[in-house]
């Protein structure tokens, strides 16, 4: 990390990956500035301040500007580590992720999963194709309660109904004794039966674009504690061709930046 202040006592924090050594994100404290600079657009002050730490910084002068997030929130945001997060020590109450490094289901279930999963696809873009001609798959936004797009060629598909999918989860996955024991920790219940569940495949297309930062649920986390939990199960082996899911650590504990709506 590089800490560099300017003249406007702020702080420009630029984090390195800890792999290549690039700048991943760029977050710079400007509330107080723009209060005292109220008639001057928020971009500009940005840029401003940005351009001053980064001259201070830069032998050569030269801007670059390469990250994941501008952010002009007036929260802190958590940052990685310098060292990277350890996936062991990461904590559902602390980090907003938690692994679980024991194998949950063996490879002819996972396959079990898939080949349902495939069916289901199948079954409801076909239906789309029947009933919604005018529905161009992987190209057009739509969205119904059952399935939708959350971006050229992604889509999210609700299982809620589906029996086959249904039974699955509840056989191979809730029925674990590490798996309920963990849910009702979290969640504050007594029972299994306290607790209900939808299911969803989220599955993308070759060529499909990286999704933006969000959030999948809204933020009650200071009123009612863990109120639920998603538990995502990759039904493929991954890699930086298939494409990752992120996590940000910790950034669960505030509704200022949820979705990162105030992200510039």
């Amino acid at each position: 990390q590089w800490l560099v202040n300017n003249n406007n006592n702020n702080t420009l924090i630029v984090v390195k990956d800890v792999d290549t050594g690039d700048p991943t994100m760029l977050l710079q404290a400007i509330v107080r500035v723009k209060e005292e600079n109220a008639a001057i657009p928020e971009h500009d002050i940005v840029l401003n301040v940005l351009n001053e730490c980064l001259i201070e910084a830069v032998d050569d002068k030269t801007l670059v500007y390469s990250c994941q997030v501008w952010a002009t929130t007036p929260d802190v945001l958590p940052l990685r580590p310098k060292g990277g997060y350890i996936p062991s020590q990461l904590t559902l109450e602390r980090d907003g992720i938690q692994f679980q490094h024991n194998n949950i289901l063996s490879e002819p279930q996972v396959d079990e999963f898939v080949g349902v999963l495939q069916n289901a696809i199948h079954e409801t873009e076909a239906l789309i194709r029947q009933h919604r001609p005018s529905i161009t798959l992987g190209e057009s936004t739509f969205a119904f309660s059952e399935i939708c797009a959350r971006g050229p060629l992604r889509f999210d598909l609700q299982l809620k109904q589906h029996d086959a999918t249904q039974a699955l989860v509840r056989n191979y996955i809730l029925s674990q004794p590490v798996i309920q024991e963990q849910l009702q920790t979290w969640l504050h219940c007594n029972s299994m039966d306290e607790i209900d569940f939808d299911v969803s495949v989220v599955y993308s297309k070759p060529g499909a674009e990286h999704q933006a930062w969000h959030t999948d649920g809204h933020y009650f986390h200071d009123k009612v504690g863990t109120y639920a939990v998603c538990l995502f199960v990759p039904c493929l082996d991954l890699s930086h061709e298939t494409g990752y899911t992120q996590f940000w650590p910790g950034s669960h504990h505030s509704e200022k930046w949820m979705g990162l709506r105030k992200v510039a």
